[in-house]
């Protein structure tokens, strides 16, 4: 029998109830988490991942079916390195929208959504090749997701704070 370790996360409706996120792997020496069930019309599940390149072939499929494995509804995706922005289906009819950078093979974020929930998504609007948002329709309100790709403290000051005033 598989154990899932689990992770304290503070609920926002109750200050000091905890929550758990069940850990789902480990990536890069940190730990890959999916986030509580969210109370829509029906339930679904978020998660985010670096997955560090989609360049190469398969590479999205791949992604699609750790989606299904995990039974994430919507992942939010960082440093795609996929250039400009859209959206792309996958062969199991999953879509992937994504925001990179106009002319280069850098940074990137997006959301591979379940075909399941498609027709919950009311608009996705990429910011930046870092920082990327989708709005689904659910009761009793609306809601929006950001998926965010900070730069570290290597790039210059400049991009870090263009990062964070895109984002207010």
């Amino acid at each position: 029998m598989t154990k899932i370790a689990t992770l304290p996360i503070p609920a926002r409706s109750s200050p000091g109830s905890p929550r758990t996120a069940p850990t789902v792997g480990h990536q890069d020496g940190g730990v890959k988490c999916t986030t509580g069930k969210l109370r829509t019309r029906e339930n679904i599940v978020v998660g985010t991942w670096n997955v560090r390149t989609l360049t190469a072939d398969g590479k999205l499929e791949e992604l699609a079916h750790e989606m299904d494995q995990y039974h994430w509804n919507i992942l939010g995706i960082s440093e795609l390195l996929w250039k400009s922005f859209g959206e792309t289906s996958t062969d199991k009819g999953h879509k992937l929208y994504f925001s990179g950078k106009e002319n280069k093979h850098e940074h990137g974020v997006g959301f591979l959504v379940h075909k399941d929930i498609l027709g919950t998504v009311m608009g996705c609007q990429p910011v930046s090749s870092r920082l990327i948002t989708i709005r689904l329709r659910a009761t009793p309100f609306n809601i929006t997701i950001i998926q965010a790709y900070a730069p570290t403290s290597t790039y210059q000051d400049s991009e870090v704070e263009d990062f964070y005033y895109k984002q207010s």
